[in-house]
């Protein structure tokens, strides 16, 4: 018991000394916290622009949405006019202009591009899209599309950025999984 005892008194200096030592090792200063890389970003804009597979002339359409999701009401939310019977190419342009300089957020939805499908939703407009990019996998991502519109109509084009690492399913996709990213339900007229 006193051999223990003289151990431990021994020993109890020693372990504090190494404590001590091992937690100033490893203050604040000297902590690293690598970046979440599946951090959300904000994506105040979408933009998509539209160029006319004949003409070539081009066309944009912009959501603006200066503080994000909530909060005041968007700034810019443009109607899609598109021509009828008329073939486009389409390019979506995701931007966070609350950052200086403006972050392409789109440059990383393309880098993470097995983690990211958008969808589009048409109703009641003659409208149909087709993906025109694909990912590592050979999944669609829909930063490029193509447009195909048939007779004059009015109706609306949903377009939604699901964030899917992990989960994202093969051609067409599945827009039930992931979480959303960016939402817009244009106003959109085939004229």
């Amino acid at each position: 018991m006193k051999n223990f005892r003289k151990t431990s008194a021994h020993f109890f200096p020693l372990a504090l000394i190494i404590s001590l030592f091992l937690l100033r090792g490893c203050g604040s200063d000297d902590v690293v916290n690598p970046p979440n890389p599946n951090e959300e970003e904000l994506i105040t804009t979408l933009i998509i622009n539209l160029t006319d597979s004949v003409t070539l002339a081009q066309t944009s359409f912009q959501f603006d949405d200066p503080d994000g999701e909530g909060g005041n009401p968007p700034t810019r939310f443009d109607t899609i006019l598109i021509g009828a019977n008329r073939t486009y190419f389409a390019q979506i342009i995701l931007l966070n202009k609350s950052v200086t300089p403006v972050d392409t957020i789109s440059n990383e939805v393309l880098e993470e591009g097995a983690d990211h499908q958008f969808f589009f939703t048409t109703t009641d407009v003659s409208t149909v899209i087709s993906y025109a990019d694909a990912d590592i996998n050979g999944n669609p991502i829909g930063l490029e599309t193509l447009w195909r519109d048939g007779a004059a109509s009015n109706g609306n084009i949903l377009v939604v950025l699901k964030h899917q690492p992990g989960t994202k399913a093969p051609a067409p996709g599945n827009p039930a999984i992931g979480e959303t990213d960016v939402q817009v339900d244009f106003i959109t007229r085939v004229q």
